[in-house]
């Protein structure tokens, strides 16, 4: 050192350069210099560090998953009702075809704008909204569910018209499997055609998630939302 213990001025030196001086200083022989030195490096403001919250703010693809088979998990009563409905009476579908599409739209558009996202969702913590940021309203709401709503509503009608044509003695000749091969045998054959595209539709949403950095799926896209991980207390 050509300077006197305790006279060296650090207040100009980089925070790289204070810790370059820290590995040759000896503290023995300069205990004030490495002093001011510890002191220097402490109060010297850190440079920002790159973090990952951007990226880490969006949903994973595993949590997305996750949420899926929850909300399936938490509707596996409606589709047991279902089942047995169907069982009861050859009709049922035309009872409660209004009333499925109602509950369709209350639990994929209106807990997404109330919420912000469907009970799975909420489970897992994630939420939906717009890409810029911000809720989503029902125009995006509305617009995510729209393209699995079609899918269904076509399916659901032309099976519902199918079963409507059979008989009460055909119909409960079956049981329930059987009924439902026996159906889609008297449907149109573009039925055939929905049933491929409602398929592709929905694996082509998990595909997408997997190829983009927000994992958006195609109904993000649509819509222009992102589904974000939720801040605490949310």
């Amino acid at each position: 050192m050509d300077k006197k213990d305790g006279e060296i001025d650090y207040s100009k030196c980089s925070l790289s350069e204070l810790r370059e001086i820290e590995a040759h200083i000896d503290a023995q022989s300069n205990p004030k210099n490495y002093a001011n030195l510890q002191r220097a490096i402490t109060n010297r403001p850190r440079p920002e560090q790159p973090t990952t919250e951007a990226k880490s703010k969006y949903a994973s693809f595993w949590q997305r998953l996750g949420a899926y088979l929850l909300d399936f998990l938490i509707l596996l009563p409606l589709i047991a009702f279902h089942v047995w409905g169907g069982e009861q009476s050859r009709l049922f579908g035309a009872y409660y075809f209004i009333p499925g599409v109602v509950f369709g739209f209350w639990f994929h558009a209106y807990l997404v704008k109330r919420y912000g996202g469907t009970p799975g969702k909420l489970i897992v913590g994630i939420k939906i909204s717009k890409l810029e940021g911000g809720p989503v309203g029902y125009r995006e709401a509305v617009l995510r569910y729209s393209v699995l709503f079609v899918l269904a509503t076509i399916s659901q009608v032309v099976l519902l018209q199918t079963t409507l044509g059979m008989s009460d003695t055909e119909y409960f000749a079956l049981d329930w499997q059987e009924r439902m091969l026996r159906i889609q045998e008297l449907a149109p054959s573009w039925l055939g055609w929905i049933t491929l595209l409602t398929n592709i539709w929905v694996w082509g949403e998990f595909v997408v998630m997997m190829t983009n950095k927000k994992r958006r799926a195609i109904h993000d896209f649509i819509a222009g939302t992102v589904v974000v991980r939720a801040a605490a207390g949310e």
